[in-house]
């Protein structure tokens, strides 16, 4: 009588999504704190994975986020993760991280991080190994908290009321010095 042993291997996975948890904490990606969620296709997440913070690796396999006119601003669509390499141990501890990166100017992560194009990244955050077959959500992102990146035009529309703070500033003390001038760059 022969007898055969089954050995199953399971390969750990994570659910890469941060719209399937329900708040709080806040889970959104978004241009500046507070502000609006990160929408259009331009802007591809990616999941960094290790067993400590200095050796994060990043996932092959990235998601866009959705469309501007998406009822689900500051989301992308992700899907499970294969996380090669680490323990399947229930219990055990991934350390994960979340960065985004506009793919207009870069065509992956590490060209990104090379070139400067790291538009924004999470905090770094625990994943625990669940028990298998994972209990409904234990294979998702519970540690994951909202970031915010740079928006391009809330940057230069930043950069415009600073050099016309700048210039009112200069107006203002000319004036002081000068108070016999009608106004600012006025003449005799």
């Amino acid at each position: 009588m022969f007898f055969v042993a089954l050995v199953t291997s399971h390969a750990q996975t994570v659910n890469f999504n941060n719209n399937i948890l329900t708040p709080p904490p806040d889970r959104l990606v978004r241009y500046y704190p507070g502000g609006p969620g990160v929408v259009g296709q331009n802007y591809t997440a990616v999941l960094l994975y290790g067993t400590s913070d200095s050796s994060l690796t990043a996932h092959t396999q990235t998601a866009l986020f959705r469309v501007p006119t998406t009822a689900s601003p500051g989301t992308w669509s992700g899907g499970t993760r294969t996380l090669t390499g680490m323990p399947s141990t229930p219990g055990s501890v991934i350390r994960l991280q979340v960065a985004v990166f506009d793919n207009t100017q870069f065509a992956n992560f590490a060209a990104a991080l090379a070139g400067g194009g790291v538009l924004g990244r999470s905090i770094i955050f625990d994943y625990t190994i669940p028990s298998q077959p994972p209990a409904p959500g234990a294979d998702s992102m519970v540690n994951f908290t909202w970031f915010a990146i740079p928006e391009p035009s809330v940057i230069g529309l930043g950069l415009i009321g600073i050099t016309a703070l700048v210039m009112l500033r200069r107006c203002s003390s000319r004036q002081r010095v000068q108070s016999n001038e009608a106004g600012c760059g006025g003449g005799a």
